[in-house]
């Protein structure tokens, strides 16, 4: 899957926060293999395989991305999920008030 838009922000987006943890902490992590289709994907989960440290924090990342908050069963009464979806955007200009929104969204769902 290939998508045209690029956001990065104006100013670094800070996190006064100091409940966040160093990239290196996220521990253990099922093993995600990901088969992209045409307008979508699936992820295979191998229990007995494990990532850690960025990679681990690159598959959580990936899953938070791609879950629409309040979509999913699993994660009701949680704040887990993000409100856009940025492959849905149309444009530029939609993309990134969307990558905005989305931004801060993970930021706070880091601190909890």
């Amino acid at each position: 899957m290939e998508y045209d838009y690029i956001w990065k922000p104006e100013k670094p987006l800070v996190n006064d926060s100091n409940k966040l943890k160093p990239i290196t902490e996220y521990k253990s992590w099922p093993k995600m293999n990901i088969i992209e289709k045409e307008d979508s994907f699936s992820i295979n989960t191998d229990p007995r395989e494990t990532v850690k440290g960025i990679e681990a924090f690159k598959q959580h990342l990936f899953l938070l991305l791609n879950t629409e908050k309040d979509k999913y069963k699993v994660y009701e009464g949680t704040n887990y999920g993000v409100s856009y979806i940025l492959t849905d955007a149309r444009n530029n200009e939609e993309f990134h008030s969307m990558a905005y929104v989305v931004a801060k969204e993970i930021m706070k769902i880091e601190e909890e």
